[in-house]
């Protein structure tokens, strides 16, 4: 049945009433931490027709745009969100000082899904043993508990398999994906780990299936399998993912960099950036450079990003997180990819971007830049999966507001050294069908 329509008045009511009411208030979102709400780290309002939820603290920054909320229980408000660019989702807002079982409902729920990914990778993969199952949170790999996990072996060959529930959003599994991948590569070194397999509800993997494609299948193989609620499961081909949702906003319409304030650390390092685009980068020009080109997309990623050129007239993506945060590779090639989409139309030149320049179709930079202390470990596993047509480098800078200075620049990570990539103009890498047992 669908959820009825809701005003944005009533449901900012709503929310703000529960929060008000509880006397522990805090957000759960599938993957991620708890983030307790305090008075001064939150503000929800409406834009448009949807209610906007923006929460932070010294080390995350969390932006969704709530639809729909549904009271589950005493101390229970379940909230379906919007994220640009990925299909929604649902985060539960809880009075932790009244909900005791949450913990355990959660875990009973990931314990039904666990065993129904096992059986849906023995029947996919006749043959194969399913090794290793688990979804509890493994602090030595930093994997999520959200997402079980397998080991697929068959002789000395092996697969990394992982699994996405139906509720929250799917495509923070290819990160934990590709660190398990990881992990496994260094601790079976008796199998030869082929790739990833990953599985995910149908109708909800257009972007995990978009990520794939840019991944490098010279390092690894990669397979998409799509399940129903019924256990239904079948293998998904990655080249058959349709258009990109994206829009280009004007010049014009795009609006003003905010200003510093308080202590919003990453409107530190964007006004930062700004100013001195050379220090970042000695082949960047100074200007001009571009902020939220695409369609609200800063509302819904929670990371700033610019766009700018270098010397050579070469578009620079430029995502900024003040902040230690998994996804950020991942997060970086949703938007990258897009910026990528829009120069091969031609739509920054006809837009009125860059004046003056002629823009070669040649694949953009990808800087990530974060305070040098604050990229996650994990960051660089995952970037070592990135196409290689993917130039992208990790520039750790001195923490906002105090001062502005590199510390380091890192390329893409492969066979433990750096190195920094400036491929040849080409398609995305595509991934080879049939992974194991397909």
């Amino acid at each position: 049945m669908p959820e009825p329509k809701e005003s944005a008045a009533g449901l900012l009511a709503t929310i703000q009433g529960f929060i008000e009411t509880a006397r522990l208030p805090a957000i759960l979102e599938p993957g991620e931490q708890t983030f307790p709400l305090k008075p001064d780290n939150h503000a929800i309002s409406t834009v448009g027709t949807r209610v906007q939820i923006h929460v932070w603290d010294e080390t995350r920054n969390l932006v969704r745009r709530a639809v729909h909320a549904k009271p589950l229980k005493p101390g229970l408000l379940e909230v379906k969100v919007e994220r640009w660019g990925q299909p929604p989702s649902r985060i539960v807002l809880t009075d932790l000082a009244r909900v005791q079982s949450i913990p355990r409902e959660r875990t009973m729920v990931r314990q039904v899904f666990q065993e129904q990914f096992r059986r849906m990778l023995g029947r996919e993969f006749p043959g194969w043993q399913v090794e290793r199952v688990s979804s509890g949170q493994y602090l030595e790999c930093r994997l999520s508990a959200v997402f079980p996990r397998a080991l697929l072996r068959l002789g000395s060959t092996g697969w990394a398999a992982i699994g996405a529930p139906e509720t929250g959003n799917p495509d923070g599994a290819l990160t934990y994906g590709l660190i398990w991948l990881d992990y496994l590569r260094r601790q079976e070194q008796r199998l030869t780990m082929q790739g990833l397999v990953v599985l995910a509800p149908e109708d909800r993997h257009h972007s995990l299936a978009l990520r794939m494609r840019h991944l490098d299948t010279q390092t690894a193989q990669f397979g998409l399998y799509l399940y129903t609620s019924e256990g239904a499961c079948w293998q998904a081909n990655l080249a058959d993912t349709g258009n990109l949702e994206t829009v280009l906003n004007r010049p014009g319409q795009l609006a003003a960099p905010p200003p510093p304030r308080g202590s919003h650390p990453e409107l530190h390092l964007e006004a930062a950036v700004r100013a001195d685009l050379r220090a970042l980068h000695p082949a960047l020009e100074p200007s001009p450079v571009y902020g939220q080109v695409l369609a609200l997309s800063g509302l819904d990623r929670g990371i700033a990003d610019l766009v700018a050129v270098d010397h050579e007239g070469r578009l620079a993506v430029i995502e900024l997180k003040a902040s230690e945060d998994i996804h950020l590779p991942l997060q970086a090639l949703d938007y990258w990819m897009r910026i990528r989409w829009h120069l091969q139309q031609g739509d920054f030149g006809r837009n009125g971007y860059f004046p003056g320049r002629v823009l070669p179709d040649r694949a953009p930079r990808l800087f990530l830049v974060a305070p040098a202390l604050d990229f996650h470990p994990a960051n660089e596993a995952v970037l070592r999966y990135f196409s290689p047509e993917i130039p992208v480098e990790r520039i750790g800078v001195s923490r906002p507001p105090a001062g502005f200075s590199v510390l380091f620049r890192h390329g893409r990570v492969q066979s433990g050294e750096y190195f920094q990539p400036d491929p040849e103009d080409g398609e995305p890498a595509q991934p080879a069908r049939g992974a194991a047992g397909g």
